[in-house]
């Protein structure tokens, strides 16, 4: 998971890699507790797992997929519009990679929160020598398009490379669930509008993230907590159908006791 900081730092010197893991520092401290929180599922999901419901399964799976998307696109809002202002004000100029790395690191976040949730399935499955060799052949493809990426495009080709070469992972864990009757299919068609909506908000702030001007401590804790709503709101209401919002609400009320009433109404 971490193999893009030594192929930075091989391929393109310490100072590189600094910046590097600078950039993306913001984004790795947000996207901890996320990662945490469903990988916790973990338990519950051997137990579904033991019992064979896939079809169960593949409903969980959706929905922390789902719960991870909303999350990454809040979060992806803030980095994308604030990051090089908060870099600015936290250690100075020359440690912010450029939007374009900025934008990647965002995506191969999201990557690595769905590789947590389906390591977690297949792990449960005890599919330990598939997800492994699947993980060696994605980590030498890290290393090797990475560091060639790199030597071509900078930090960006970095990102670029790990993007790349972690779909392998994408593609290959949800087949291996889909063999145990897990559906891919209906999977997909329910994540297309997620998707879609997500990919224009991280396009629209990339774009306006040039035109933010220069930030202080205080403007920060301001905005901040603004986009962070607006961003909610719209992957909420447009991003998500009424009965994924439904869904996730069903959820959210075990912990939080007032939304019950939203539920029942």
């Amino acid at each position: 998971m971490a193999s893009d900081f030594l192929v930075v730092g091989w391929v393109l010197g310490p100072k590189a890699a600094a910046v590097y893991a600078i950039t993306g520092t913001v984004l790795r401290m947000s996207i901890g507790p996320l990662e945490q929180l469903l990988s916790s599922g973990g338990p519950g999901i051997g137990d579904l797992c033991g019992r064979g419901e896939w079809d169960r399964l593949g409903k969980v799976r959706f929905e922390m997929h789902l719960a991870a998307l909303v999350g990454i696109t809040i979060v992806g809002v803030g980095v994308l519009i604030l990051n090089q202002a908060f870099l600015h004000l936290w250690v100075g100029e020359g440690f912010f990679g450029g939007q374009t790395l900025n934008l990647l690191l965002v995506v191969i976040a999201l990557e690595n929160i769905f590789f947590r949730v389906d390591g977690v399935i297949i792990d449960a499955m005890l599919e330990f020598r598939a997800k492994t060799f699947i993980s060696i052949v994605c980590g030498a493809a890290c290393v090797l398009l990475g560091g060639l990426l790199a030597s071509f495009w900078g930090l960006p080709g970095m990102a670029l490379g790990i993007f790349l070469a972690r779909l392998v992972i994408l593609v290959c864990l949800p087949v291996m669930i889909a063999k145990k009757g897990v559906p891919v299919l209906s999977y997909l068609k329910s994540m297309i509008r997620p998707y879609l909506i997500a990919a224009i908000i991280f396009a629209i702030c990339f774009f306006a993230s040039s035109l933010v001007p220069g930030q202080t401590w205080l403007s920060l804790m301001l905005i901040a907590p603004l986009l962070a709503l607006l961003s909610g709101v719209v992957i909420w209401l447009i991003g998500l159908s009424r009965g994924q919002r439904e869904m996730l609400i069903r959820h959210l009320s075990t912990l939080i006791p007032w939304l019950n009433g939203y539920v029942k109404a």
